[in-house]
């Protein structure tokens, strides 16, 4: 029987497993909702990934694999072994558990483990380099309370801030506060006497993901809005930042490789 071996992207906003065989044949995939531990108990975060390989594994007899590789959002070393067989749980048994961040794991596939940056803004955002002597250098990712400059969390956060100005009198823009009214199902001719509803729908979010949801409507919003473009533009200096700080740390060869990832890249790039 051929050796099967699962890989599984532990983000901030959802779970993915790929099941492959030991002959590269892709056997399954499962999905499931976010596992950032930092921002949600690991409890809820191993249950988005029991629910992901749950799926990944549900058309095969499998009970047991060579190797599970597990790459977490909110580490920022690697893991042990252990507490990645706490994340499986019972879903499945393994030789080998490997837990490592969620970072490395998209350089080593995007660059093929050669040395170079990756650059991901996603939920949040973090700056991994791995230099000619194969040290990490990780810069950012710091989570959406202090840090995670360019990520999508903090691109809604910048919009809702400049459309509360708006409701204060303080700004006359009201494209933000349009967008973040018809975000959150709220009537467009909201006022300040009855600005409690806003202020309870935004307050009664369960995380920063549901928060980080509203970026792609400024994305949308910036192909005609000078306010929105420059915020775009502003998060992209901060991403650009994160390479500049990783080469001031490392040696690498030029030029340098860098590679992206995350949604606010994917969907933000001409």
């Amino acid at each position: 029987m051929p050796a099967h071996f699962l890989g599984i992207d532990a983000g901030g906003s959802r779970t993915r497993a790929t099941l492959i065989s030991d002959q590269g044949e892709l056997v399954g995939l499962g999905y499931s909702g976010a596992a950032n531990f930092r921002t949600y108990s690991f409890a809820r975060s191993s249950l988005s990934i029991q629910e992901a390989v749950a799926q990944a594994i549900k058309h095969t007899s499998l009970t047991q694999v060579e190797t599970v590789c597990i790459g977490s959002a909110g580490l920022e070393e690697p893991g042990t072994e252990e507490e990645g067989r706490k994340f499986l749980g019972n879903v499945i048994c393994a030789n080998q558990v490997l837990l490592d961040t969620d970072a490395y794991i998209a350089w080593a596939a995007a660059l093929k483990a050669q040395p170079g940056v990756i650059i991901i803004s996603g939920t949040g955002s973090i700056g991994l380099g791995v230099d000619l002597a194969q040290v990490r250098h990780r810069v950012g990712g710091w989570g959406p309370y202090f840090g995670d400059e360019g990520s999508a969390y903090w691109i809604a956060n910048k919009a809702i801030r400049e459309a509360l100005k708006v409701l204060d009198g303080r700004s006359k823009n009201t494209a933000f506060l349009d967008a973040l009214l018809e975000f959150a199902g709220l009537p467009r001719q909201l006022s300040q006497t009855n600005a409690h509803a806003l202020t309870t729908w935004l307050y009664a979010r369960e995380s920063s993901t549901e928060l980080a949801n509203f970026a792609p409507w400024i994305t949308r919003l910036a192909e005609h809005n000078p306010s929105a473009k420059l915020l775009l533009e502003d998060a992209g200096k901060n991403l650009a930042e994160l390479v500049e700080a990783i080469l001031q740390q490392g040696s690498f060869q030029q030029p340098v490789t860098v590679s992206i990832g995350g949604s606010v890249l994917k969907h933000s790039m001409p």
